[in-house]
């Protein structure tokens, strides 16, 4: 199976989705890509990358590739839940705010803040504490539509922000099935 000449950028899909650029190969490092005074081959790839070349750099892409969307969950996403972290949610915020002054839409936040929890880690464990926090990021995030953002902002806080919400009563009517979604 043919391997890749290069890779550009990573596309993924769920709620921390996106595309993720890569930077341009490393100068005289470029495996398969044309070197100064590589003239015999006229722009194409070294001749060491004819045979089995090709398959080595992709591979060697790949990797660095997986590397950098690696990174960059570690950056955007809480390493418990999954979840958009505090900088992720600071930018889709941002971006939310932008859509409605384009659209004349409206936001809703919800701060969720969870009680109890540190008596649940000190009694039963960081474990079932941990358990608790997954299954209820699980239950906030199914109370939401695909385009919202439920993001862990730490500890026990969690925010959701639901774009285009339509006005105050849909806003309670999501805030009251995350509240009961919460344990409440």
């Amino acid at each position: 199976r043919p391997a890749a000449r290069h890779v550009v950028g990573v596309a993924w899909e769920g709620r921390g989705g996106g595309v993720l650029p890569l930077p341009p190969p490393p100068e005289g490092g470029g495996g398969n890509h044309p070197q100064k005074g590589d003239d015999d081959n006229r722009g194409g790839p070294p001749a060491d990358a004819r045979t089995h070349g090709d398959v080595g750099q992709g591979v060697r892409t790949a990797a660095r590739a997986e590397a950098e969307v690696q990174r960059m969950r570690v950056a955007l996403q809480d390493a418990l839940t999954g979840l958009p972290n505090r900088t992720l949610y600071e930018d889709r915020l941002r971006m939310a705010m932008a859509q409605t002054d384009r659209t004349g839409g409206q936001v809703a936040l919800a701060l969720i803040d969870l009680d109890n929890l540190k008596e649940v880690n000190a009694r039963l464990g960081h474990a079932v504490g941990d358990a608790v926090i997954k299954d209820v990021a699980r239950r906030l995030t199914q109370c939401l539509r695909r385009g919202d953002t439920l993001a862990r902002l730490g500890g026990d806080e969690f925010v959701a922000v639901t774009e285009q919400v339509g006005g105050r009563k849909n806003a309670e009517d999501v805030a009251m099935r995350l509240l009961a979604a919460s344990g409440h």
